[in-house]
């Protein structure tokens, strides 16, 4: 599944960077993100309830933030797993 779209921001570009680099920032704009713990330096461990289809639960998941290029941008990568499948 891949997420994509844009948006513009009335605002200085730090305080909206400061935002999205912010765990409960990013969980709330995940879709299904109900729960999101930091591990390491930018990744984090979530709970996440999915709905795709037929295909729907929870899942537990990983997700990465690589390629940061502050304040400009990062790529969100999310690896889930759930009795689903992958």
């Amino acid at each position: 599944m891949r997420l994509k779209g844009s948006y513009r921001f009335k605002t200085v570009i730090d305080r909206v960077w400061g935002a999205l680099m912010n765990p409960q920032v990013i969980a709330r704009l995940l879709p299904g993100v109900e729960r999101l713990e930091p591990v390491g330096n930018d990744v984090y461990e979530a709970e996440m309830r999915l709905g795709i289809g037929p295909i729907s639960g929870r899942y537990k998941a990983r997700i990465t933030l690589s390629e940061i290029d502050p304040p400009n941008h990062y790529r969100i990568r999310i690896q889930a797993q759930g009795p689903q499948g992958t």
